[in-house]
Protein backbone atom coordinates (compact mmCIF):
# COMPACT_ATOMS: atom_id res chain seq x y z
CA UNK A 1 0.00 0.00 0.00
CA UNK A 2 2.81 2.58 0.85
CA UNK A 3 4.92 1.94 -2.35
CA UNK A 4 1.16 2.52 -4.19
CA UNK A 5 1.16 6.07 -2.53
CA UNK A 6 4.43 6.51 -3.06
CA UNK A 7 3.53 6.13 -6.78
CA UNK A 8 1.02 8.10 -7.11
CA UNK A 9 2.68 11.32 -5.08
CA UNK A 10 5.51 10.85 -7.56
CA UNK A 11 3.39 11.08 -10.58
CA UNK A 12 1.94 14.35 -9.47
CA UNK A 13 5.43 15.65 -8.49
CA UNK A 14 6.57 15.15 -11.85
CA UNK A 15 3.35 16.29 -13.26
CA UNK A 16 4.01 19.30 -11.10
CA UNK A 17 6.73 20.33 -12.64
CA UNK A 18 5.29 21.83 -15.52
CA UNK A 19 4.96 24.48 -12.57
CA UNK A 20 8.53 25.41 -12.46
CA UNK A 21 10.43 27.88 -9.67
CA UNK A 22 10.33 31.33 -11.59
CA UNK A 23 14.55 31.49 -11.75
CA UNK A 24 15.21 29.81 -14.67
CA UNK A 25 18.46 31.24 -14.75
CA UNK A 26 21.08 31.92 -12.46
CA UNK A 27 22.68 35.51 -11.88
CA UNK A 28 26.22 34.88 -14.06
CA UNK A 29 24.94 32.42 -16.40
CA UNK A 30 21.97 34.30 -17.99
CA UNK A 31 20.58 33.14 -21.26
CA UNK A 32 22.06 35.96 -23.55
CA UNK A 33 25.59 34.64 -22.14
CA UNK A 34 24.90 30.81 -22.60
CA UNK A 35 24.00 31.29 -26.34
CA UNK A 36 26.81 33.32 -26.66
CA UNK A 37 29.54 31.06 -25.26
CA UNK A 38 27.81 28.00 -27.08
CA UNK A 39 28.05 30.37 -30.64
CA UNK A 40 31.93 30.76 -30.15
CA UNK A 41 32.51 27.02 -29.00
CA UNK A 42 31.13 26.17 -32.41
CA UNK A 43 32.11 28.77 -34.61
CA UNK A 44 35.93 29.04 -33.98
CA UNK A 45 38.84 26.14 -34.37
CA UNK A 46 40.30 27.24 -30.50
CA UNK A 47 36.27 27.26 -29.43
CA UNK A 48 35.34 23.79 -30.40
CA UNK A 49 38.88 22.48 -28.97
CA UNK A 50 37.86 24.03 -25.58
CA UNK A 51 34.27 22.39 -25.61
CA UNK A 52 35.68 19.12 -27.17
CA UNK A 53 38.10 19.20 -24.01
CA UNK A 54 35.38 19.44 -21.08
CA UNK A 55 33.30 17.00 -23.04
CA UNK A 56 35.80 14.67 -22.60
CA UNK A 57 36.31 14.98 -19.43
CA UNK A 58 32.90 15.21 -18.84
CA UNK A 59 32.44 11.33 -20.64
CA UNK A 60 32.88 9.42 -17.60
CA UNK A 61 30.83 11.29 -15.45
CA UNK A 62 28.55 11.24 -17.84
CA UNK A 63 28.33 7.33 -18.04
CA UNK A 64 27.36 6.69 -14.36
CA UNK A 65 23.92 5.99 -13.03
CA UNK A 66 22.15 8.64 -11.26
CA UNK A 67 22.34 6.36 -8.78
CA UNK A 68 25.89 5.42 -8.86
CA UNK A 69 26.28 9.38 -9.25
CA UNK A 70 24.06 10.40 -5.74
CA UNK A 71 25.78 7.38 -3.47
CA UNK A 72 29.42 8.74 -4.26
CA UNK A 73 29.04 12.08 -1.96
CA UNK A 74 30.29 10.92 1.45
CA UNK A 75 29.13 12.83 4.77
CA UNK A 76 30.23 14.25 8.00
CA UNK A 77 30.96 10.96 9.32
CA UNK A 78 33.70 10.51 7.02
CA UNK A 79 36.21 12.83 7.66
CA UNK A 80 39.09 14.95 5.71
CA UNK A 81 42.81 15.77 6.40
CA UNK A 82 45.52 16.77 4.42
CA UNK A 83 48.32 14.57 5.48
CA UNK A 84 48.23 11.30 6.94
CA UNK A 85 50.28 11.58 9.88
CA UNK A 86 50.38 15.23 10.52
CA UNK A 87 49.27 16.07 14.14
CA UNK A 88 48.59 19.57 15.69
CA UNK A 89 48.46 18.24 19.36
CA UNK A 90 52.02 17.32 19.26
CA UNK A 91 55.00 19.68 19.66
CA UNK A 92 57.42 17.31 18.38
CA UNK A 93 57.73 14.90 15.67
CA UNK A 94 54.62 16.38 14.42
CA UNK A 95 54.47 14.46 10.92
CA UNK A 96 55.60 11.10 10.01
CA UNK A 97 56.48 9.49 7.05
CA UNK A 98 55.44 6.37 5.25
CA UNK A 99 54.56 3.39 7.27
CA UNK A 100 56.49 1.33 5.83
CA UNK A 101 59.25 3.40 4.35
CA UNK A 102 59.57 6.11 6.56
CA UNK A 103 60.79 9.86 5.87
CA UNK A 104 61.33 8.36 2.07
CA UNK A 105 57.96 9.27 1.05
CA UNK A 106 59.28 13.51 1.94
CA UNK A 107 61.17 13.17 -1.40
CA UNK A 108 57.33 13.26 -3.06
CA UNK A 109 56.34 16.43 -2.00
CA UNK A 110 53.82 17.87 0.71
CA UNK A 111 50.89 15.79 -0.45
CA UNK A 112 52.98 12.49 -1.56
CA UNK A 113 50.06 10.50 -1.97
CA UNK A 114 47.54 10.94 -5.16
CA UNK A 115 45.09 8.01 -4.81
CA UNK A 116 43.64 6.97 -8.42
CA UNK A 117 40.20 7.44 -6.88
CA UNK A 118 38.12 6.09 -10.26
CA UNK A 119 40.00 2.76 -10.19
CA UNK A 120 41.52 1.85 -7.18
CA UNK A 121 38.85 3.13 -4.38
CA UNK A 122 40.12 3.43 -1.18
CA UNK A 123 43.56 2.80 -1.64
CA UNK A 124 46.38 5.14 -1.09
CA UNK A 125 49.98 4.15 -2.82
CA UNK A 126 53.18 5.28 -1.48
CA UNK A 127 55.32 6.97 -4.57
CA UNK A 128 58.00 6.01 -2.59
CA UNK A 129 58.01 2.28 -1.53
CA UNK A 130 55.02 0.78 -3.96
CA UNK A 131 53.32 0.01 -0.47
CA UNK A 132 49.44 0.21 -0.46
CA UNK A 133 47.27 1.48 2.45
CA UNK A 134 44.93 0.66 4.55
CA UNK A 135 45.24 -3.00 4.43
CA UNK A 136 41.72 -3.94 5.19
CA UNK A 137 39.11 -3.59 2.30
CA UNK A 138 37.60 -0.84 3.36
CA UNK A 139 35.03 -0.53 0.37
CA UNK A 140 33.41 -3.33 1.88
CA UNK A 141 33.19 -1.74 5.07
CA UNK A 142 32.24 1.11 4.04
CA UNK A 143 29.19 -0.25 2.14
CA UNK A 144 28.25 -2.47 5.23
CA UNK A 145 27.96 1.34 6.72
CA UNK A 146 25.15 2.62 5.23
CA UNK A 147 22.87 2.89 7.21
CA UNK A 148 18.53 4.44 6.20
CA UNK A 149 19.37 7.58 4.91
CA UNK A 150 22.27 6.91 2.48
CA UNK A 151 25.29 7.85 4.92
CA UNK A 152 28.25 6.25 6.57
CA UNK A 153 27.21 5.56 9.63
CA UNK A 154 30.26 3.86 11.76
CA UNK A 155 27.90 2.32 14.62
CA UNK A 156 26.09 0.29 11.20
CA UNK A 157 29.15 -0.54 9.95
CA UNK A 158 30.67 -4.73 10.28
CA UNK A 159 33.24 -4.32 12.24
CA UNK A 160 34.48 -8.35 11.04
CA UNK A 161 35.35 -6.54 8.08
CA UNK A 162 38.31 -4.64 10.09
CA UNK A 163 41.20 -6.98 8.96
CA UNK A 164 44.59 -7.05 6.97
CA UNK A 165 43.28 -8.81 3.93
CA UNK A 166 47.08 -10.23 3.03
CA UNK A 167 46.90 -11.81 7.02
CA UNK A 168 43.30 -13.15 7.55
CA UNK A 169 44.21 -15.27 10.27
CA UNK A 170 43.41 -13.38 13.58
CA UNK A 171 46.54 -15.49 14.99
CA UNK A 172 48.82 -13.31 12.49
CA UNK A 173 50.45 -10.34 14.16
CA UNK A 174 50.00 -8.85 11.05
CA UNK A 175 46.49 -9.49 11.06
CA UNK A 176 45.50 -6.27 12.07
CA UNK A 177 48.34 -4.10 10.33
CA UNK A 178 47.48 -0.99 8.49
CA UNK A 179 43.98 -1.43 8.94
CA UNK A 180 41.81 1.88 9.15
CA UNK A 181 37.97 1.70 9.86
CA UNK A 182 37.92 5.60 8.75
CA UNK A 183 39.54 7.04 11.71
CA UNK A 184 42.96 6.06 11.32
CA UNK A 185 45.29 3.36 12.07
CA UNK A 186 47.10 3.86 15.12
CA UNK A 187 50.80 2.57 15.74
CA UNK A 188 52.79 0.73 18.74
CA UNK A 189 53.00 4.27 20.14
CA UNK A 190 49.23 5.29 19.57
CA UNK A 191 50.36 7.38 16.63
CA UNK A 192 47.79 7.37 13.66
CA UNK A 193 48.12 7.06 10.13
CA UNK A 194 45.18 8.54 8.88
CA UNK A 195 44.78 6.35 5.03
CA UNK A 196 40.83 6.91 4.91
CA UNK A 197 41.18 11.06 5.84
CA UNK A 198 43.52 11.74 2.94
CA UNK A 199 41.96 9.20 0.79
CA UNK A 200 38.22 11.10 1.21
CA UNK A 201 40.03 14.80 1.00
CA UNK A 202 41.41 13.57 -2.33
CA UNK A 203 37.93 11.71 -2.83
CA UNK A 204 36.08 15.13 -2.41
CA UNK A 205 38.72 17.06 -4.90
CA UNK A 206 37.78 14.23 -7.80
CA UNK A 207 34.14 14.82 -7.31
CA UNK A 208 33.92 18.38 -7.48
CA UNK A 209 36.36 18.23 -10.71
CA UNK A 210 33.54 15.60 -11.90
CA UNK A 211 30.66 18.43 -11.29
CA UNK A 212 32.55 21.46 -12.95
CA UNK A 213 33.56 18.99 -15.89
CA UNK A 214 29.43 17.86 -16.37
CA UNK A 215 28.86 22.07 -15.55
CA UNK A 216 31.01 23.13 -18.44
CA UNK A 217 30.21 20.96 -20.97
CA UNK A 218 26.65 21.61 -20.55
CA UNK A 219 27.34 25.94 -20.34
CA UNK A 220 29.62 24.90 -23.95
CA UNK A 221 27.00 22.35 -25.51
CA UNK A 222 23.67 22.79 -24.24
CA UNK A 223 23.35 19.05 -24.16
CA UNK A 224 20.71 18.63 -20.98
CA UNK A 225 22.46 15.25 -19.88
CA UNK A 226 25.01 17.18 -18.19
CA UNK A 227 22.81 19.26 -16.54
CA UNK A 228 20.84 16.06 -15.05
CA UNK A 229 24.24 14.37 -13.96
CA UNK A 230 25.35 17.46 -12.68
CA UNK A 231 21.92 18.27 -10.91
CA UNK A 232 22.09 14.87 -8.92
CA UNK A 233 25.38 15.35 -7.51
CA UNK A 234 24.54 19.22 -6.57
CA UNK A 235 20.95 17.54 -4.70
CA UNK A 236 22.87 15.30 -2.98
CA UNK A 237 25.80 17.61 -1.86
CA UNK A 238 22.79 19.90 -0.67
CA UNK A 239 21.24 17.13 1.40
CA UNK A 240 24.83 16.75 3.08
CA UNK A 241 26.56 20.13 3.24
CA UNK A 242 25.02 21.57 6.34
CA UNK A 243 26.00 19.04 8.57
CA UNK A 244 29.80 19.18 7.16
CA UNK A 245 31.84 20.19 9.88
CA UNK A 246 36.34 19.67 10.13
CA UNK A 247 35.98 20.72 13.81
CA UNK A 248 35.21 17.40 15.30
CA UNK A 249 38.61 15.98 13.58
CA UNK A 250 40.72 19.02 14.41
CA UNK A 251 39.82 18.62 17.78
CA UNK A 252 41.50 14.68 16.95
CA UNK A 253 44.30 16.34 15.93
CA UNK A 254 43.73 16.07 11.84
CA UNK A 255 45.29 18.85 9.63
CA UNK A 256 43.51 20.96 7.22
CA UNK A 257 43.86 24.33 5.77
CA UNK A 258 42.39 26.24 8.86
CA UNK A 259 44.93 28.66 9.73
CA UNK A 260 45.28 26.42 12.94
CA UNK A 261 41.21 27.40 14.15
CA UNK A 262 39.91 24.46 14.07
CA UNK A 263 37.20 25.18 11.52
CA UNK A 264 35.81 24.24 8.31
CA UNK A 265 33.07 22.38 6.43
CA UNK A 266 34.53 20.10 3.79
CA UNK A 267 37.82 21.02 4.29
CA UNK A 268 39.73 23.53 6.15
CA UNK A 269 38.24 27.07 6.86
CA UNK A 270 40.96 28.80 4.22
CA UNK A 271 40.22 26.12 1.41
CA UNK A 272 36.68 25.58 1.84
CA UNK A 273 36.08 29.31 0.52
CA UNK A 274 37.20 27.86 -2.98
CA UNK A 275 34.86 24.27 -2.10
CA UNK A 276 31.47 26.63 -1.88
CA UNK A 277 32.81 29.15 -4.38
CA UNK A 278 33.10 26.28 -7.00
CA UNK A 279 29.69 24.94 -5.95
CA UNK A 280 27.57 27.85 -6.25
CA UNK A 281 29.49 28.39 -9.41
CA UNK A 282 28.55 25.05 -10.91
CA UNK A 283 25.26 25.72 -9.78
CA UNK A 284 24.59 28.92 -11.55
CA UNK A 285 26.28 27.04 -15.13
CA UNK A 286 23.47 24.11 -14.82
CA UNK A 287 20.41 25.67 -13.34
CA UNK A 288 18.92 26.21 -16.44
CA UNK A 289 19.36 23.00 -17.89
CA UNK A 290 16.63 21.33 -15.16
CA UNK A 291 14.02 22.95 -16.54
CA UNK A 292 11.14 20.11 -16.94
CA UNK A 293 13.46 17.39 -16.16
CA UNK A 294 11.10 14.59 -15.14
CA UNK A 295 13.07 12.06 -15.12
CA UNK A 296 15.85 13.97 -12.60
CA UNK A 297 12.92 15.14 -10.18
CA UNK A 298 11.54 11.81 -10.02
CA UNK A 299 14.77 9.98 -9.36
CA UNK A 300 15.21 12.43 -6.46
CA UNK A 301 11.54 11.63 -4.89
CA UNK A 302 12.49 8.22 -5.55
CA UNK A 303 15.82 9.06 -3.40
CA UNK A 304 14.23 10.80 -0.77
CA UNK A 305 11.65 7.98 -0.20
CA UNK A 306 14.56 5.21 0.36
CA UNK A 307 16.33 7.14 2.08
CA UNK A 308 14.17 8.82 4.66
CA UNK A 309 15.43 12.20 3.51
CA UNK A 310 14.20 15.26 5.84
CA UNK A 311 13.04 17.69 3.07
CA UNK A 312 10.86 16.63 0.32
CA UNK A 313 11.81 15.88 -3.40
CA UNK A 314 10.11 15.53 -6.77
CA UNK A 315 9.61 18.92 -8.50
CA UNK A 316 12.30 21.66 -10.11
CA UNK A 317 11.12 24.06 -7.36
CA UNK A 318 12.30 21.57 -4.44
CA UNK A 319 15.26 21.07 -6.14
CA UNK A 320 16.37 24.66 -6.10
CA UNK A 321 14.90 24.88 -2.72
CA UNK A 322 17.26 22.24 -1.45
CA UNK A 323 20.42 23.58 -3.21
CA UNK A 324 19.43 27.60 -2.31
CA UNK A 325 19.49 26.47 1.49
CA UNK A 326 21.49 23.55 1.50
CA UNK A 327 24.16 25.18 -0.47
CA UNK A 328 24.14 29.02 -0.88
CA UNK A 329 22.16 30.33 2.36
CA UNK A 330 24.10 27.33 4.33
CA UNK A 331 27.42 28.40 2.66
CA UNK A 332 26.83 32.50 3.71
CA UNK A 333 26.23 31.86 7.02
CA UNK A 334 29.47 29.97 7.21
CA UNK A 335 31.41 32.33 5.73
CA UNK A 336 29.41 35.21 8.02
CA UNK A 337 29.71 33.39 11.11
CA UNK A 338 34.07 32.10 10.23
CA UNK A 339 33.46 29.00 9.32
CA UNK A 340 34.67 29.85 6.29
CA UNK A 341 37.05 32.02 5.48
CA UNK A 342 40.71 32.15 4.09
CA UNK A 343 43.43 34.53 3.16
CA UNK A 344 41.49 38.31 2.39
CA UNK A 345 39.69 38.65 -1.08
CA UNK A 346 38.41 34.82 -0.82
CA UNK A 347 35.48 34.89 1.19
CA UNK A 348 34.66 38.43 -0.71
CA UNK A 349 34.45 36.62 -3.92
CA UNK A 350 33.10 33.21 -2.27
CA UNK A 351 29.93 35.39 -1.14
CA UNK A 352 29.63 37.08 -4.83
CA UNK A 353 29.45 33.54 -6.56
CA UNK A 354 26.81 32.81 -3.78
CA UNK A 355 24.82 35.82 -3.66
CA UNK A 356 25.11 35.45 -8.08
CA UNK A 357 23.68 31.68 -8.20
CA UNK A 358 21.08 32.51 -5.42
CA UNK A 359 19.74 35.84 -8.50
CA UNK A 360 17.35 36.02 -5.82
CA UNK A 361 16.21 40.07 -4.71
CA UNK A 362 16.78 41.45 -2.11
CA UNK A 363 18.74 38.60 -0.92
CA UNK A 364 21.43 38.42 -3.50
CA UNK A 365 22.02 42.23 -2.73
CA UNK A 366 21.84 42.12 0.24
CA UNK A 367 24.70 39.51 0.37
CA UNK A 368 26.26 42.07 -2.37
CA UNK A 369 26.40 44.63 0.38
CA UNK A 370 28.11 42.46 3.16
CA UNK A 371 30.99 42.40 0.66
CA UNK A 372 31.56 46.31 1.22
CA UNK A 373 30.20 46.45 4.74
CA UNK A 374 32.57 47.45 7.14
CA UNK A 375 31.46 44.38 9.61
CA UNK A 376 31.50 42.47 6.59
CA UNK A 377 34.07 41.67 3.79
CA UNK A 378 34.82 44.80 4.67
CA UNK A 379 36.14 45.52 0.47
CA UNK A 380 36.91 49.19 0.75
CA UNK A 381 39.09 48.84 3.70
CA UNK A 382 41.00 45.94 2.41
CA UNK A 383 41.83 48.14 -0.95
CA UNK A 384 42.81 51.31 0.92
CA UNK A 385 44.89 50.17 3.26
CA UNK A 386 46.23 46.41 2.33
CA UNK A 387 46.76 47.01 -1.28
CA UNK A 388 50.04 49.38 -2.04
CA UNK A 389 50.47 51.32 -5.07
CA UNK A 390 52.40 48.77 -7.11
CA UNK A 391 48.88 46.83 -6.87
CA UNK A 392 50.21 44.25 -3.79
CA UNK A 393 49.16 43.37 -0.74
CA UNK A 394 50.85 43.15 2.60
CA UNK A 395 52.42 39.12 2.16
CA UNK A 396 56.16 38.45 1.52
CA UNK A 397 55.91 36.38 -1.20
CA UNK A 398 55.35 37.79 -4.83
CA UNK A 399 52.22 34.83 -5.53
CA UNK A 400 50.74 35.49 -1.89
CA UNK A 401 51.31 39.27 -1.89
CA UNK A 402 49.23 39.34 -5.47
CA UNK A 403 46.34 37.20 -4.34
CA UNK A 404 44.14 40.02 -2.52
CA UNK A 405 44.15 41.86 -5.77
CA UNK A 406 43.22 38.92 -7.94
CA UNK A 407 40.70 37.99 -5.80
CA UNK A 408 39.03 41.75 -5.28
CA UNK A 409 39.64 41.80 -9.20
CA UNK A 410 37.72 38.79 -9.57
CA UNK A 411 34.82 39.78 -7.32
CA UNK A 412 34.59 43.04 -9.19
CA UNK A 413 34.33 41.25 -12.78
CA UNK A 414 31.49 39.57 -11.17
CA UNK A 415 29.74 42.56 -10.13
CA UNK A 416 30.30 44.31 -13.58
CA UNK A 417 28.61 41.28 -15.22
CA UNK A 418 25.47 41.40 -12.84
CA UNK A 419 23.54 44.97 -14.07
CA UNK A 420 20.48 43.46 -11.12
CA UNK A 421 23.46 44.92 -8.58
CA UNK A 422 23.95 48.71 -8.92
CA UNK A 423 25.29 50.17 -5.67
CA UNK A 424 28.48 49.56 -6.01
CA UNK A 425 30.65 49.38 -9.38
CA UNK A 426 34.35 48.71 -7.37
CA UNK A 427 36.86 49.29 -10.59
CA UNK A 428 35.29 53.11 -10.71
CA UNK A 429 35.00 53.46 -6.88
CA UNK A 430 38.84 51.80 -5.82
CA UNK A 431 40.84 52.58 -9.90
CA UNK A 432 43.89 52.00 -7.67
CA UNK A 433 42.92 48.09 -8.21
CA UNK A 434 44.02 48.45 -11.95
CA UNK A 435 47.55 48.55 -10.63
CA UNK A 436 47.11 44.34 -9.81
CA UNK A 437 47.14 43.62 -13.59
CA UNK A 438 50.52 44.94 -14.15
CA UNK A 439 52.09 44.12 -10.48
CA UNK A 440 53.01 40.54 -11.31
CA UNK A 441 54.81 41.43 -14.74
CA UNK A 442 56.78 43.91 -12.91
CA UNK A 443 58.59 41.46 -10.46
CA UNK A 444 59.71 39.64 -13.20
CA UNK A 445 63.67 40.46 -14.77
CA UNK A 446 63.67 40.33 -18.23
CA UNK A 447 60.01 39.43 -18.00
CA UNK A 448 61.30 35.56 -17.33
CA UNK A 449 61.91 35.03 -13.67
CA UNK A 450 60.64 35.99 -10.67
CA UNK A 451 62.56 36.09 -7.28
CA UNK A 452 61.86 33.24 -5.41
CA UNK A 453 61.07 35.38 -2.24
CA UNK A 454 59.10 33.75 0.53
CA UNK A 455 56.74 30.99 0.07
CA UNK A 456 57.62 30.64 -3.18
CA UNK A 457 57.85 27.37 -3.86
CA UNK A 458 62.00 25.94 -4.14
CA UNK A 459 65.26 27.94 -4.13
CA UNK A 460 67.34 27.95 -7.39
CA UNK A 461 63.67 28.32 -9.86
CA UNK A 462 63.98 30.40 -12.75
CA UNK A 463 60.44 31.01 -13.41
CA UNK A 464 57.42 33.58 -14.43
CA UNK A 465 56.22 31.99 -10.79
CA UNK A 466 52.17 33.00 -10.57
CA UNK A 467 52.12 35.19 -13.45
CA UNK A 468 48.87 34.50 -15.30
CA UNK A 469 48.75 36.76 -19.16
CA UNK A 470 45.06 35.07 -18.76
CA UNK A 471 44.49 37.12 -15.82
CA UNK A 472 46.02 40.32 -17.49
CA UNK A 473 44.00 39.97 -20.74
CA UNK A 474 41.05 39.90 -19.14
CA UNK A 475 41.48 42.95 -16.59
CA UNK A 476 41.84 44.40 -20.35
CA UNK A 477 38.59 43.16 -21.28
CA UNK A 478 36.72 44.63 -18.54
CA UNK A 479 38.41 47.65 -17.53
CA UNK A 480 40.02 48.67 -21.00
CA UNK A 481 43.67 50.05 -19.67
CA UNK A 482 46.02 49.60 -21.89
CA UNK A 483 48.62 48.58 -19.52
CA UNK A 484 46.99 45.94 -18.63
CA UNK A 485 46.91 44.93 -22.21
CA UNK A 486 50.93 45.65 -22.49
CA UNK A 487 52.02 43.61 -19.96
CA UNK A 488 49.41 40.52 -21.14
CA UNK A 489 51.24 41.08 -24.88
CA UNK A 490 54.98 41.05 -23.40
CA UNK A 491 54.65 38.20 -20.62
CA UNK A 492 53.26 35.91 -23.54
CA UNK A 493 55.99 36.63 -25.91
CA UNK A 494 55.45 39.58 -27.47
CA UNK A 495 52.46 38.25 -28.89
CA UNK A 496 48.67 38.33 -28.64
CA UNK A 497 48.43 34.44 -29.71
CA UNK A 498 46.19 32.68 -26.79
CA UNK A 499 44.96 35.47 -24.74
CA UNK A 500 41.31 36.61 -24.38
CA UNK A 501 40.00 32.52 -25.27
CA UNK A 502 36.99 33.07 -23.53
CA UNK A 503 33.96 31.64 -24.98
CA UNK A 504 32.17 33.81 -23.33
CA UNK A 505 33.33 37.37 -23.53
CA UNK A 506 31.48 39.33 -26.01
CA UNK A 507 33.93 39.34 -29.01
CA UNK A 508 37.35 37.11 -28.09
CA UNK A 509 38.15 38.19 -31.58
CA UNK A 510 38.36 42.22 -31.04
CA UNK A 511 39.66 41.69 -27.82
CA UNK A 512 42.98 39.99 -28.96
CA UNK A 513 43.26 42.47 -31.63
CA UNK A 514 43.18 45.70 -29.39
CA UNK A 515 46.07 43.89 -27.13
CA UNK A 516 48.12 43.13 -30.20
CA UNK A 517 47.85 46.21 -31.33
CA UNK A 518 48.34 48.75 -28.52
CA UNK A 519 50.94 45.46 -27.24
CA UNK A 520 53.11 45.96 -30.66
CA UNK A 521 52.68 50.05 -30.92
CA UNK A 522 54.82 49.76 -27.10
CA UNK A 523 57.05 47.59 -28.08
CA UNK A 524 58.96 44.59 -26.24
CA UNK A 525 60.21 45.22 -22.59
CA UNK A 526 63.58 47.42 -22.13
CA UNK A 527 66.41 46.54 -19.71
CA UNK A 528 65.92 48.73 -17.33
CA UNK A 529 64.99 47.54 -14.56
CA UNK A 530 62.40 48.54 -11.97
CA UNK A 531 61.27 49.59 -8.52
CA UNK A 532 58.82 48.62 -6.71
CA UNK A 533 58.27 51.11 -3.66
CA UNK A 534 55.23 49.86 -2.08
CA UNK A 535 56.18 45.80 -2.17
CA UNK A 536 59.77 46.60 -1.70
CA UNK A 537 61.69 45.22 -4.87
CA UNK A 538 64.75 46.84 -6.60
CA UNK A 539 65.52 45.06 -9.61
CA UNK A 540 68.21 45.91 -12.12
CA UNK A 541 69.10 45.05 -15.65
CA UNK A 542 71.68 45.17 -18.21
CA UNK A 543 71.75 43.56 -21.76
CA UNK A 544 68.88 41.49 -23.04
CA UNK A 545 66.98 38.68 -22.54
CA UNK A 546 68.48 36.64 -24.12
CA UNK A 547 72.04 37.36 -23.03
CA UNK A 548 71.71 39.87 -19.90
CA UNK A 549 72.33 39.83 -16.37
CA UNK A 550 69.70 41.00 -13.48
CA UNK A 551 70.00 41.57 -10.33
CA UNK A 552 66.77 41.41 -7.90
CA UNK A 553 67.01 42.56 -4.61
CA UNK A 554 64.38 42.25 -1.82
CA UNK A 555 63.76 44.62 1.04
CA UNK A 556 60.23 44.41 1.89
CA UNK A 557 58.25 42.66 4.08
CA UNK A 558 59.18 39.43 5.73
CA UNK A 559 56.09 38.14 7.44
CA UNK A 560 53.02 36.56 6.09
CA UNK A 561 54.23 33.66 3.75
CA UNK A 562 57.78 35.15 4.32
Amino acid sequence: MLSRLFLIWTLVAVVATGADAARTYGGFYTAERLARGRHHAADSAWGRALRDAVVKKAKPWLARSDAELWALVPGQALGRCIDVTLDRRMTENKRLGCLQCGARIFAYGSYPYSPDVEHQTWKLTCPSCGAVFPTNDFGRYYRSAIDEHGVFNPAKGDRRLLYNTAHPDPHDPLHLFGVDDGYGYVDSAGREYRFIGYYTWKHWVWLQDGLKALADAFVDTGDRRYAHKAAVLLDRIADLYPAMDFKPYADRGWYHSDGNRGRGKIEGAIWETNVLRKLAEDYDAVLSGTVGDARLFAFLAQQGHRYKLPHLKGTRDLFVQNVDEGILRCGFTAVTTGQVSGNEGMQQLTVAACALALNTMPESGQWLDWIFAPTGGALPGLLTELLDHDGMSNEAAPGYAHFLGQCLAETAFRLADYPRYTRHDIFREFPQLLRTFTAEARTAVFGLAVPNLGDTGATGVVSKGPISVEFMAKGYRYTHDADAAIAAWRMNGGSAQGLGRDLLADDPGAEVAAIERLGRAAGPLRAEGDLLTGFGLAELETGTAAAGFALACNYGRTINHG
